[in-house]
Order: C-alpha cells, then structure tokens, then sequence
C-alpha cells in the first residue's frame, strides 16, 4: 500500500483508504486497520462498512486519520438513518453517546 500511496500523494489532497474490491464503489465490509499503523505525514479518511462500533475500535488506535467515508454504516434498510447518523457525530465531536433505542423529542 505504501508504493500506491507514494505514486499519488502529490497529485491528490486525501485518499480515501477502503477495503479492496474488483467492483467500483464500497463493499460495505472492514478490512485489518493495523495495516494503516505504517502510513505517516499523509492525510487520509478510513471507509468500508463504519458504524458506530467500529470507529469507536479505530479511534482507540489512534491512526491518524482525517476522519471517516460512512455509508452502509448510517443506513437501516437501504436508507439513511438519522439516528445512527447523528450517534456518529456525537461520538465524533466529544459529546455523550446516545443509544440506538433512546426517545429523543
């Protein structure tokens, strides 16, 4: 990863780092994140299947990253769910989580 990630770097301002596939677009799923321990000075955003759990997961091992591509991570039957959304974002910017089952007015 790290050639790939040479060859580009002065011609793009972030990559987005997800889990390889021969198809275009995401896959949904997560891939080994220690992989990412050896990229330094470059700035890059984590993607492939992040839900709450697991970017809580990354933020512990404290990759460097710019941030996060969500996707498949905020949807509940093919839609985009505000809820899981904004638990995201709580927990992204420092604040308390909310639950998933919690009644919100």
């Amino acid at each position: 990863m790290k050639e790939h990630i040479q060859k580009y770097q002065n011609y793009v301002d972030l990559f987005i780092i997800d889990t390889p596939s021969e198809n275009y677009g995401g896959t949904g799923k997560v891939f080994n994140w220690n992989m990412l321990k050896n990229i330094k000075n470059v700035k890059f955003l984590i993607a492939g299947g992040l839900n709450i759990e697991n970017i809580q997961q990354l933020e512990k091992l404290q990759l460097g990253q710019a941030g996060y591509d969500i996707a498949s991570g905020i949807e509940t039957n093919n839609f985009k769910n505000f809820n899981k959304m904004a638990q995201i974002l709580t927990f992204i910017k420092g604040g308390y989580m909310i639950s998933e089952n919690s009644n919100r007015s």
